[in-house]
């Protein structure tokens, strides 16, 4: 359902738990905190297949790790009573930047040196509630049948990453009435000179979970940072 939504940001998630998955990158062993509330997918045949997809659809200048679905819908979708199988209205990824498959390590660039670069490259920080508000307002402009993705580059900026946000708007996939917000918030970071980070997409009836969404990734952000020194 949203699996090729995830190629619009490659970096982003929620808040942890004290669970990490660990995997070396470029040399480096890094620990990925779980996101609070979600489960690594990829036990089941759907879940594989699924893990393939996102990993196609972010490109060959992305490394797909793991992704997360939240736990209670992943539990529903396999015990058959969701209604669905492979899609998910909740889920986040976790890759790094591989240009041509190949993971380099850049010790000669500081976190707070990359974060400010990506920011100026992404476009003219803002901060991250004006952001968002600019954001629900515009997206609250379209009506039923409509369908645009929009782009509103960097909402905010802290010592952990740089926050970008896209919300795609179109038709209730569900054959409702009214319309679906797709929503992805990103925060790109360096770790141990690796270039990696979470992203989040989530499915909904309306934007108004964007700031809760911000909130989650920079709470998310931090941990990666302070799991890794």
């Amino acid at each position: 359902m949203l699996y090729k939504l995830a190629t619009l940001l490659f970096l982003c998630s929620a808040a942890v738990t004290a669970g990490a998955e660990q995997v070396t990158l470029g040399g480096r062993t890094l620990n990925i905190p779980t996101p609070a509330g979600y489960c690594v997918a990829g036990a089941t045949k759907d879940e594989k297949e699924g893990f393939d997809r996102i990993a196609f659809g972010m490109g060959a200048d992305n490394k797909l790790l793991f992704y997360f679905v939240e736990c209670k819908e992943l539990a529903r979708v396999r015990d058959g009573s969701a209604g669905y199988r492979g899609g998910y209205n909740s889920y986040v990824t976790v890759a790094a930047t591989a240009p041509k498959g190949v993971i380099y390590v850049h010790d000669e660039v500081t976190r707070q040196q990359y974060v400010q670069l990506l920011a100026k490259g992404m476009g003219k920080g803002i901060a991250a509630e004006e952001g968002i508000e600019r954001a629900m307002k515009r997206v609250r402009q379209f009506g039923a049948g409509d369908q645009a993705v929009q782009n509103f580059g960097v909402v905010g900026v802290d010592e952990s990453a740089a926050y970008v946000s896209v919300v795609t708007v179109g038709a209730a996939q569900d054959g409702s009435r009214g319309l679906d917000y797709v929503m992805t918030v990103g925060g790109p970071t360096i770790i141990k000179g690796v270039r990696l980070g979470y992203t989040a997409v989530w499915l909904r009836k309306s934007p108004d979970e964007l700031p809760e969404m911000l909130k989650q990734l920079k709470a998310v952000s931090a941990s990666l940072v302070a799991s890794n020194k």
